[in-house]
């Protein structure tokens, strides 16, 4: 039924729609890939493993359940992928996490993760969109009301001795405690990149 009443909350002034309009969270700038996405003409030079994801493992991966893919289409032409993520559940050992982070999980039980498998950008899409990338990931696991996690994970590329490590760093990732060799992985809560949890 058609409420004339005017405003949000029907008091005749039209200032409740604004404050609906604040409070509206920032949608997600990523879509579940689909058919109509072109990914034979993705491309990253920076990383052979990055360009032959929809190559190589992309179809065995989704038909088996081990990710979902979640593609940043180009604005002037959605078919065109300008960067990409996956998501999986995982998991990181208590052991892992700083001291910090352990008082800050439940005691004696792992930590619930979303795992980004394989994250990259196309070599033409504009530079810095890998923050954006991170950022929808953490909203979009935020959000999904089915399947909580307390933060994000990844296996750096290259490990620690590389520019992208730093990277990840920079981004508010903290690197998980070796357990017994060298490791490339990097795990971080999603209130340190999801905006709107950070207040």
């Amino acid at each position: 039924m058609h409420d004339e009443s005017g405003g949000a909350h029907g008091s005749g002034s039209s200032g409740g729609s604004v404050v609906a309009e604040a409070l509206r969270p920032e949608p997600l700038r990523t879509l579940p890939l689909s058919a109509n996405h072109r990914v034979t003409d993705f491309r990253c030079e920076r990383s052979a493993r990055i360009a032959a994801f929809f190559s190589k493992e992309c179809v065995e991966f989704i038909e088996k359940g081990y990710c979902r893919v979640f593609i940043l289409p180009n604005p002037s032409d959605p078919t065109h992928i300008l960067g990409y993520y996956t998501l999986s559940p995982s998991l990181l050992t208590r052991n892992r996490a700083t001291g910090s982070d352990q008082k800050r999980v439940v005691k004696g039980l792992p930590i619930p993760m979303c795992l980004v498998g394989f994250m990259g950008r196309c070599d033409s899409a504009p530079k810095g969109i890998g923050e954006s990338l991170i950022v929808d990931a953490a909203r979009r696991v935020h959000r999904n009301p089915d399947m909580p996690a307390w933060g994000l994970m990844l296996d750096s590329e290259g490990g620690p001795d590389t520019k992208l490590w730093k990277w990840y760093l920079s981004q508010g990732f903290t690197p998980a405690k070796d357990e017994g060799t060298s490791s490339g992985v990097l795990y971080g809560a999603l209130k340190k990149f999801v905006p709107e949890l950070k207040s």
